[in-house]
C-alpha cells in the first residue's frame, strides 16, 4: 500500500480569455485571494484563445508577482478557436473535484466561488 501525502485539488478555476490585458493582473490577484479562504488546494486553468494583445505575457507576469499555494496552468491556443474549445481544453487539464468558471472580465466576482463552496 502506497500512502501518498500529496493532497487533492479541490476546485478547478477555468478561465479562457481572448484580448483581456487590462483586466488580466487584478482578477488574478483576486482569485488568489478569494482561493487563498478556501483552507483546501485549488488551481487555476487560464485559456488563451488566441489573444493578440500580448494578454498571456501580462498574465505570465501577475503570476510570477503573486506568488501563492494557488497552481496556475497557461494553455496558450495558436489562433483563435472559441469559447466552447477553450472551456473543454480547460477541462481537460482540471485536476480538481469541483469545477468553477469565470470570464476574465471579472463578472461574477472571484469571491462568489467561495461563497458557493462554503
Amino acid at each position: 500500500m502506497y500512502n501518498y501525502s500529496v493532497s487533492k485539488i479541490t476546485l478547478s478555476v477555468i478561465i479562457p480569455f481572448k484580448n483581456e490585458t487590462p483586466n488580466l493582473p487584478n482578477l488574478h490577484s483576486e482569485l488568489c485571494d478569494s482561493l487563498s479562504q478556501l483552507g483546501s488546494r485549488a488551481e487555476i486553468i487560464y485559456v488563451d484563445d488566441g489573444s493578440t494583445d500580448g494578454s498571456s505575457k501580462v498574465l505570465t507576469e501577475a503570476v510570477m508577482s503573486h506568488p501563492g499555494q494557488i497552481h496556475v496552468k497557461l494553455m496558450t491556443f495558436w489562433r483563435n478557436f472559441g469559447q466552447t474549445a477553450a472551456l473543454s481544453a480547460g477541462i481537460d487539464a482540471s485536476q480538481g473535484e469541483f469545477l468553477g468558471f469565470l470570464d476574465a472580465d471579472g463578472q461574477p466576482p472571484p469571491s462568489d466561488l467561495v461563497t458557493l463552496l462554503h
